[in-house]
């Protein structure tokens, strides 16, 4: 099973998560502005970690939009496909074929995109794209996180944005919702509301994404390790093949997402500054479960038995 955050590769944390036994997959934002960092994914891959590439800024330009958050109303900006978005994805199979390419291919598990209807993708251009991303890189994996209007939009959702169904689905194999509200039992609906989207299909896995920031800059503590906790013991309920693992939000959120909703990311919540707050609890717990997701995992069930073999 997979554990990550996320947080940007040129985070000062960073190359510490590549080195660490809590962390074992990690999110980039683009294929193409990341690929000069290419040594990262040589460590990635030395250490048997995973990692996938965004494709958003790639293949899409969207109109000015501020920050859209549950439980607000807006009308969202309409996100469009590029004139070269199909030059794009050519472009990332001549990097994967290249020789640096083939070096970390087997790390490389696919492609992310996040809250897709919410950024105002229409359903027909991302089965379009998923489609054309599936054909190029057959074997690798296609992963959403939805915003809840996306997947539920009885619980909530904004004029705009559509709604997954079966069909736009079709090539996603990894799908996952972000909400930061407390957590109760709205979690496991969305999340049953999200599985009925997918059609009647098993082959996908289901993520979840707890918060570890100080949502809206107002939460707990408290209120973190509950949403931790919670998506954790939900995601667990499901068969272990279908569990992708969890992604948590945010160690690192963007000064724009802190003006405009006042959050504030977890590398600003353990007392490194002046005025940090300092939760040292959430910290373990995020490793503790860190820990046990990875263990859990195929690379994590290799290294226990390697030792095993070591100590008899």
């Amino acid at each position: 099973m997979n554990f990550g955050v996320f947080c940007p590769c040129t985070h000062e944390d960073f190359a510490g998560f590549i080195e660490n036994d809590w962390i074992n997959c990690f999110l980039f934002d683009t294929i193409i502005k990341e690929w000069d960092r290419r040594e990262i994914f040589d460590r990635i891959k030395e250490k048997n970690k995973t990692f996938f590439m965004g494709f958003y800024s790639d293949l899409f330009e969207r109109e000015p939009q501020p920050i859209v958050d549950v439980g607000e109303t807006a009308d969202i900006a309409r996100s469009f496909l590029k004139p070269d978005w199909k030059e794009k994805i050519a472009q990332y199979r001549e990097l994967f074929d290249s020789e640096a390419g083939h070096r970390f291919y087997d790390a490389f598990e696919g492609f992310y995109i996040d809250e897709p209807f919410l950024c105002g993708i229409r359903g027909r251009d991302f089965l379009t794209v998923t489609r054309e991303l599936a054909e190029n890189f057959p074997g690798k994996r296609i992963f959403s996180c939805f915003s809840v209007g996306g997947v539920a939009p009885d619980i909530w959702t904004t004029q705009g944005c559509d709604e997954l169904t079966p069909e736009s689905a079709r090539y996603l194999t990894d799908v996952a919702f972000d909400m930061y509200h407390p957590f109760d039992g709205r979690y496991a609906y969305i999340t049953d509301c999200m599985k009925k989207r997918m059609g009647a299909r098993e082959d996908y896995r289901i993520w979840q994404i707890p918060c570890i920031m100080n949502y809206r800059g107002d939460k707990t503590e408290k209120h973190c390790l509950d949403h931790l906790h919670g998506l954790y013991d939900l995601l667990m309920k499901e068969p272990p093949e279908k569990r992708g693992g969890l992604i948590c939000y945010a160690w690192w959120v963007s000064k724009n997402e802190t003006v405009q909703l006042g959050n504030v990311g977890f590398s600003g919540l353990q007392g490194r500054h002046p005025g940090d707050s300092d939760w040292q609890t959430l910290k373990s717990e995020i490793e503790r479960i860190g820990r046990e997701c990875v263990s859990a995992s195929p690379a994590g069930a290799a290294k226990k038995e390697n030792a095993a073999i070591l100590l008899q």
